[in-house]
Formats: structure tokens, sequence, C-alpha cells
């Protein structure tokens, strides 16, 4: 927290715009599901199929926390997440 000029306390990290992000559960979802699949019928293929979905859900997340950082600190750095699929009231 900061303190200005006119003594108002501003948060220091200002909260991520709502809906703005592009992580989605969906790919964490598949990656169980596939599992739970591969696991109760004993498949080697759906197995390895929810593996690489959890490789997918990885890299998402990780473009998601980046993309939170960056696009937070107001920087030079922009990085793209597309248009919020829901509008805040």
């Amino acid at each position: 927290m900061s303190v200005s000029e006119d003594r108002t306390v501003q948060p220091a990290v200002q909260p991520a715009t709502p809906g703005s992000g592009i992580a989605d559960p969906a790919p964490l979802g598949l990656t169980e599901i596939f599992g739970f699949i591969g696991g109760f019928a004993n498949s080697a293929g759906v197995s390895q199929l929810s593996g690489y979905v959890g490789i997918l859900t990885a890299l998402v997340a990780w473009y998601a926390s980046f993309a939170g950082v960056a696009n937070g600190l107001g920087g030079r750095i922009r990085v793209p997440v597309g248009k919020p699929l829901l509008s805040a009231p």
C-alpha cells in the first residue's frame, strides 16, 4: 500500500480486470477426464493423450501468468490475451 499526497491509500498492485485472462479450466478438465478414462480402461494411448493435454494446460497456465504479470506492470511489454469473453457489469 502507498499513500499519496492527499492521504488516500492506493494498492501497490492493481487487481486484474475481471474476465481479461485467457486461463480457462477446460484444458485442466480434459486432462483429468482423459486421465480417468485411461486409468479405468487401462489404455496406454488415452493415458498418453492425457499427458499431452496436461502439457498443453501447463503452457496455457504459464502464458496466462506471464501475461498477467507483464500487462499488470504497465511497462513496454504488452502480451496479447484476447478480448474478454464476458464483460463485467
